[in-house]
């Protein structure tokens, strides 16, 4: 149960993608993790042993903000993506929305060392003056601060998955 201090959230239990389309999402029945990419299903092969598929409708960010009838004044005070491998896609989805927004984080991982790159440019693009990169565990010093600080100490062997973190 979510319990919160805040009064002015909504929970909606869709899935976002980079364009409106039903699709195939692939449920573990005995782990948490889940995803729309076959692709886990091989990457966790003891999570998928038993799995379901199902049909869901996926939004982009444009479209569910239409669907839902949310104001374009309203602001996102954070946004945080964690999609199991499709988060570059409905990162670009976000940006694209028009939608207004103070802070994104973002998941990243070593398997896709790239995309880092093209997330720093998208976020720089977009207006965003601070960039951080956090390991997962948040602890290691040689990870934490500035993306380009990152970038610059990356050990790609010491590295597996973080966040990055832009504040407008």
């Amino acid at each position: 149960m979510l319990r919160s201090n805040i009064k002015n959230y909504s929970i909606y239990n869709i899935g976002i993608s980079e364009k409106t389309r039903e699709r195939n999402f692939y449920e573990s029945e005995i782990s948490k993790i889940s995803s729309f990419s076959r692709s886990w299903k091989e990457k966790f092969k003891n999570e998928f042993k038993n799995y379901k598929v199902k049909k869901i409708k996926s939004y982009s960010f444009k479209d569910f903000l239409k669907k839902y009838k949310i104001d374009n004044k309203l602001v996102f005070h954070l946004i945080k993506i964690d999609a199991e491998g499709y988060d570059f896609q409905i990162l670009k989805s976000i940006l694209e929305s028009g939608a207004n927004y103070k802070s994104i984080m973002v998941e990243v991982e070593k398997s896709n060392y790239d995309k880092i790159f093209k997330i720093k440019k998208m976020l720089i693009k977009d207006n965003f003056r601070k960039i951080y990169i956090i390991a997962r565990d948040g602890l290691i010093e040689k990870y934490r601060g500035s993306i380009d600080n990152f970038l610059k100490n990356f050990d790609k062997n010491k590295f597996n998955s973080g966040n990055i973190i832009a504040i407008k």
